[in-house]
């Protein structure tokens, strides 16, 4: 199932498509997803609650569309999984995309995205918070019912 993203202020969007600036907006198979990093369940006890209140899903997760890699977005990933959901909205793109960045939140050592694929397929996840991807733009997409990611 796919969606459609779209960019605010975009006036050149004369017709609906799913590809924007070489980011696609995708229900994605959260047994597709795979993750980099722990999370800390607290923050994401939080965020579970706050999405099944809401009854609704409004932010997709960045995945990285070569290997299915989460790049923001591992505790929402973690809501999906503890609410049953078979599908999550994902926006796809690659490491090399001109608005995407990618730092560590402690202001460390550079890091790059292959150390960051790694701990994905290897399973053995970096800690929480040790790489920030930023995507810059106004990305929106629209909310999704829970039930339709069911």
């Amino acid at each position: 199932m796919q969606t459609v993203v779209s960019r605010k202020n975009n006036a050149n969007s004369s017709n609906s498509s799913d590809k924007i600036d070489n980011i696609k907006l995708v229900n994605c198979s959260i047994k597709e997803i795979l993750i980099s990093e722990k999370i800390n369940i607290g923050r994401a006890k939080s965020l579970l609650d706050k999405i099944k209140s809401e009854g609704v899903w409004t932010k997709p997760i960045l995945v990285e569309k070569k290997h299915m890699v989460v790049m923001d977005g591992h505790h929402r990933l973690w809501v999906a999984q503890n609410l049953g959901l078979r599908h999550v909205p994902c926006l796809l793109l690659s490491y090399d995309h001109k608005n995407l960045t990618l730092s560590r939140w402690d202001g460390g050592s550079e890091i790059h995205p292959e150390v960051v694929i790694a701990a994905a397929l290897s399973g053995e996840l970096l800690e929480y918070k040790t790489t920030k991807h930023v995507l810059s733009g106004d990305f929106s997409c629209p909310p999704v019912s829970l039930d339709a990611l069911a």
